[in-house]
């Protein structure tokens, strides 16, 4: 995981991401630790980038690429609307 997290960074041109997000489904149960932001963060080098844990069951990588998509995009995202829900 960590050569395809280089390689795609490599590929972009970005040194150094803004952010990581670490998706995860119950880690707690399935390898008995919760805590996986910070060994991926040192893993990959990047021990001082901020990094946040999203886990949504199994729509966590879905949750990842909305939580990170917002910093790829130029200028600030734009606000939901409760209209669309609504209707």
């Amino acid at each position: 995981m960590a050569d395809a997290a280089r390689a795609a960074l490599t590929a972009s041109g970005i040194e150094v991401p803004d952010a990581i997000v670490v998706a995860t489904m119950n880690p707690e149960e399935f390898l008995g630790r919760g805590e996986l932001r910070v060994p991926h963060r040192h893993h990959l080098g990047f021990a001082y980038v901020p990094a946040i844990r999203v886990e949504t069951a199994t729509s966590s990588g879905a949750a990842a690429i909305f939580a990170g998509l917002p910093r790829s995009l130029p200028g600030p995202p734009a606000p939901f609307s409760s209209s669309a829900a609504s209707g």
